[in-house]
């Protein structure tokens, strides 16, 4: 039985005439761009995969890569998600919280590197392609192994996990984005669907992940589930994402301010109540919050509580009058100053701003 979707036909063996590695890339490191130089040199160096390499990177690509590759594509663009339309967001379990600060949502960038890229490619003549992240540890297992799933699936997906939603605990399947191969024919109208009103809409609950398995999976999909290929696909740049260690670490203990959110049967509520959550107290605290210089709380935090919560006398939805909001993922200020004083060292400004933008969640039932 034959399959047709999208234009092409399946069910016969598929062997692509042109197929081409697609590249995706955002080094702005050094070390990020011995990285992707090396992945560049081993798709080269190979026989067993010979096939043309296009690199889409979002950030300038020097000649010494550049001329590693077939074609090279910068695009400045480098879109970023409003943070009023979607965030990612970074969390911690601490005993009964989940204390979190959200960050902006580069998953679109993300996305229309795809898009652009295999756009490219489709327009180039190619038939297929092997789309990986510049840090992907590639393997000749890897490699040859979606060669022969081609042959036969309209695409290969790296289902990794059912990934946790964030609307009450809900569960999806995600597509990994470190490694994905498809025959471009089929998929050109998905493709074409990506956009910033589409990813907003339908990934706003979500990750970016979820997003792209929606676009790409079908009937004719080959879905390798998390446990058949977590210790063979590897990347070489882990991410550092303790964001308490980058923002909230102060000496003797640490700190994070938002509103306070409970959950009820599974239902996320937010109680438009500010706090300013201590933890991991390591020394008596003498607490002074004040406004424009008058104080509106101090008190003496004993090590032995170990946290400790402090409600703010204002309504979380105020907090733009005290201390600023984010509009068009830029920082306004309030006209007033709120500022934290602990054992007499004030936490910086630019780390109470991040204060619209953070939750203190509590009794989390989907931690």
């Amino acid at each position: 039985m034959k399959l047709s979707i999208g234009g092409e036909t399946y069910g016969k063996p598929f062997k692509a005439k042109k197929d081409c590695f697609l590249v995706t890339a955002y080094c702005d490191t050094d070390e990020k761009k011995e990285v992707l130089k090396e992945t560049l040199s081993r798709l080269n160096r190979s026989l067993l995969f010979k096939k043309d390499i296009i690199l889409f990177s979002h950030y300038p690509v020097e000649e010494d890569i550049t001329s590693l590759t077939d074609y090279t594509i910068f695009d400045y663009s480098n879109p970023i998600m409003n943070l009023e339309h979607s965030s990612t967001i970074h969390w911690k379990k601490y005993k009964y919280y989940k204390i979190n600060t959200l960050y902006l949502d580069y998953g679109y960038a993300a996305v229309q590197q795809w898009k652009r890229g295999l756009t490219y490619a489709y327009n180039l003549g190619y038939d297929a392609a092997y789309v990986l992240n510049y840090d992907l540890d590639i393997t000749n297992e890897l490699i040859g192994t979606t060669e022969k799933d081609l042959r036969y699936y309209s695409n290969v997906i790296l289902d990794y996990g059912k990934v946790k939603m964030n609307d009450g605990g809900q569960y999806k399947p995600a597509l990994h984005m470190s490694f994905f191969a498809l025959r471009l024919r089929g998929f050109l109208n998905q493709i074409m669907s990506i956009n910033y009103d589409d990813y907003y809409q339908k990934s706003s609950f979500g990750i970016t992940e979820n997003y792209m398995f929606e676009k790409f999976n079908h009937k004719n999909s080959l879905i390798y589930p998390y446990k058949n290929w977590k210790d063979k696909v590897k990347t070489l740049i882990k991410m550092d994402t303790d964001f308490i260690k980058h923002y909230y670490i102060r000496d003797g203990y640490k700190w994070i301010m938002g509103e306070e959110k409970i959950w009820i049967k599974n239902k996320e509520i937010g109680t438009n109540k500010c706090i300013l959550f201590l933890f991991d107290i390591e020394k008596d605290l003498d607490v002074k919050i004040s406004i424009d210089n008058k104080i509106i709380h101090n008190s003496i935090v004993p090590s032995k509580l170990q946290y400790h919560l402090i409600y703010l006398p204002f309504n979380y939805d105020e907090v733009k009058n005290y201390i600023g909001e984010y509009k068009n993922n830029k920082f306004n200020d309030s006209d007033k100053k709120l500022k934290i004083s602990i054992n007499n060292l004030d936490i910086p400004r630019e780390l109470i701003k991040l204060t619209p933008i953070s939750a203190i969640e509590v009794a989390n039932d989907n931690v």
